[in-house]
Order: structure tokens, then sequence, then C-alpha cells
């Protein structure tokens, strides 16, 4: 399991990116009922596209996501969350 920190977020399309321990971006689609907020720590299968459960490292609760891109650059997450 990897663990990251949400660092960019578009609420309005769902839409978030974690940034994991080697400065990666993750792209996922939020599809649970779970809040998501800038800073959350979250763990999870970081590095695999499709659906995945991540869990919120505090709380312990569960978010259900659809992974969009994996390795991006910040660059890139910028992009995928306008």
């Amino acid at each position: 399991m990897t663990r990251g920190v949400v660092k960019m977020a578009n609420p309005t399309r769902g839409l978030f990116a974690i940034e994991d321990e080697h400065g990666e971006f993750t792209i996922a689609e939020l599809l649970s009922a779970t809040d998501i907020e800038l800073g959350d720590v979250l763990e999870g299968d970081l590095h695999s596209l499709g659906s995945e459960t991540f869990a919120k490292v505090r709380s312990k609760n569960s978010v259900r996501v659809f992974v969009e891109d994996i390795h991006a650059s910040a660059a890139r997450a910028r992009e995928m969350l306008r």
C-alpha cells in the first residue's frame, strides 16, 4: 500500500490529485459520498488504474474512486483537474 496527500481538487467535477512520496500524482474521480479535502492522507494502491478503494488514514473511512491517471506530473494533474 502506498500513502499520498491530496494536493489538488476540483469538487465540481469530483476529481482530485494525490501526491505520493516520489512527487508523482494519482488523479482520481470520487465515487463515494465521503468528503475529500486538501491535506487528507489516503492509503491504497495509488499506482493502479480503474476502480479502487482508498482509506483515509486519519478517520479510517473508505473512499471509492476511479483512478484516471497515475505517475502524473504536477502540470498534468493541474491540466486534468481543470
